[in-house]
């Protein structure tokens, strides 16, 4: 082995960024998975075209998982072998959580799936399309969130921060919403929990796309995320440094609403 110090550093940045394509990759892999979880709530009967979907959707958890393991493989390896120091060993750190955290939305993705499959033949089938909303969000969030690992930028992270709350806002008015309609339907309650339930995973798919923002922030900054006040973005804050993830320096409405959320916290 070679002890020329430009040689191990040019090794070591290749490693690095063999982590991040592995990252991005698994960014992809969740991509695909949340299209997917959206699309099995437009399936009505045809049943080669849902058992291709659940196919498609169980081999990608796998590569998920396959992929998840190899990157704690090779962050602990880096961090073992390496002996990285400051940025370097945050964005090992970091890494580990990102991937972590893409594994479980996918995880996330596939739950959502299951129960859209699971209503195809609900009597009540086309008023779950509403789950389009907090979907489309989450599709939006994602796409910042695999932005930053591409190139950290401040004012987009932060942007991609704060579209949790929106997120948080559409399963609150879907659960005030079908929490209504149960009452006005009440053959529709098996149904509307397990709808409620595939919103709920998508509200927990943001939380855990707002956690990939924050740990973004701590492998380029090195200081923990604080929420900053609400303010509109764009004025100023972005850096837009670096390269890789890592290379640079809510009120409960009514007794129904309650009652909903402790069913569909024992679906999910």
């Amino acid at each position: 082995m070679s002890d020329d110090p430009h040689h191990i550093n040019r090794t070591f940045d290749e490693e690095l960024s063999r982590l991040n394509d592995m990252l991005l990759r698994m960014g992809s892999l969740v991509s695909q998975q949340l299209d997917a979880a959206l699309d099995s709530f437009a399936i009505t009967h045809e049943r080669d075209a849902r058992a291709e979907l659940m196919d498609g959707i169980a081999q990608r958890e796998k590569a998920l998982n396959d992929l998840e393991r190899r990157v704690q493989e090779m962050a602990v390896n880096l961090a073992a072998m390496r002996q990285p120091m400051a940025s370097d060993l945050r964005t090992i750190i970091v890494a580990m959580k990102v991937s972590d955290a893409f594994e479980a939305i996918g995880d996330h993705c596939a739950s959502i799936a299951e129960k859209g499959s699971a209503l195809m033949h609900s009597a009540y089938r086309k008023h779950f399309t509403e789950i389009a909303k907090p979907c489309a969000c989450a599709v939006r969030m994602l796409e910042g969130v695999v932005s930053c690992c591409r190139k950290w930028d401040e004012e987009l992270a932060l942007e991609v921060w704060q579209k949790d709350r929106d997120i948080n806002n559409l399963h609150d008015a879907l659960l005030q919403e079908f929490s209504k309609f149960m009452v006005q339907n009440p053959d529709s309650i098996s149904s509307v929990v397990d709808f409620l339930s595939a919103v709920k995973y998508v509200e927990r798919l943001g939380d855990r796309l707002k956690s990939i923002i924050e740990a973004l922030y701590y492998a380029a900054d090195g200081e923990i995320f604080a929420p900053p006040p609400l303010k509109p973005i764009g004025k100023g804050v972005g850096k837009g440094v670096g390269k890789g993830f890592g290379k640079g320096s809510t009120n409960k409405a009514t007794a129904n609403k309650s009652a909903t959320n402790k069913a569909v916290s024992r679906a999910s």
